[in-house]
């Protein structure tokens, strides 16, 4: 069974290489229980399109987009992610499988950039 995300790769809006969205993802809400998301001039989450410098391998793995998530709070500062209510119904006792390739980069020695990347059923962390 295949479920139903909304922008799985955060392809929406098309992005020039090298541009991104602020605090937008369409078919995704912010979760930020710690209130993450502006505590720091600079934190930001958003689709993202990045250049061959900023993804290992040059390009991501399917599309174009990622999401990103960027942060000035030092680690251990609290959690952030984006989320969605899927419009299926999930079976109990049935297995679902989400599978994640992670990876590491930055592109600064003075702050963090966290990047997902989700094709259907797949899940790419960054950080």
């Amino acid at each position: 069974m295949f479920l139903t995300i909304a922008n799985p790769g955060f392809e929406e809006p098309a992005l020039e290489e090298g541009t991104f969205t602020d605090l937008s993802v369409p078919g995704w809400q912010a979760y930020d229980p710690f209130n993450l998301i502006g505590s720091e001039p600079f934190s930001s989450y958003g689709s993202f399109n990045p250049t061959s410098a900023a993804y290992p391998g040059g390009n991501v793995p399917e599309g174009n987009n990622t999401l990103n998530i960027y942060l000035e709070d030092p680690p251990g500062s609290g959690v952030i992610g984006l989320s969605q209510t899927l419009p299926d119904v999930l079976t109990a006792n049935t297995s679902y499988k989400l599978a994640v390739d992670v990876a590491i980069t930055c592109l600064t020695t003075s702050r963090q950039l966290v990047f997902l990347a989700m094709q259907r059923s797949f899940w790419q962390v960054m950080r």
